[in-house]
């Protein structure tokens, strides 16, 4: 359901966001990035969670180290590219249906 939720909220946000994605699953150590796109000139690290119940809000299926991670590798990611613009964390919740996904897109989730 992972892979198949990322090609979700990769479509989603090319399509109807108009981002452009420049990586997916981005490897840092031995974890990953889902998804690193651009949105109006601002470089953006997403995270996909997708979920088959809503009994978890949004704010809480981040955990503090996952946020820690995500800041650790976005800052290499941006050593290696030598990026110097604005950047910003967004994520994408899937909510897996009957009929298949319902996304809720929230920019500027953390930090």
């Amino acid at each position: 359901m992972g892979h198949e939720g990322e090609d979700y909220a990769a479509k989603l946000l090319e399509k109807e966001k108009g981002f452009v994605i420049i990586e997916r699953n981005w490897h840092y150590r031995q974890k990953e990035i889902d998804i690193i796109a651009i949105d109006s000139g601002t470089l953006v690290f997403v995270e996909v969670k997708t979920r088959t119940s809503d009994s978890v809000p949004p704010s809480e299926l981040i955990s503090y180290n996952k946020i820690r991670f995500l800041e650790t590798a976005a800052e290499a990611y941006i050593r290696r590219k030598n990026y110097e613009g604005d950047a910003r964390f967004d994520l994408v919740v899937l909510h897996k249906t009957h009929s298949g996904f319902k996304a809720e897109h929230i920019p500027n989730a953390f930090r």
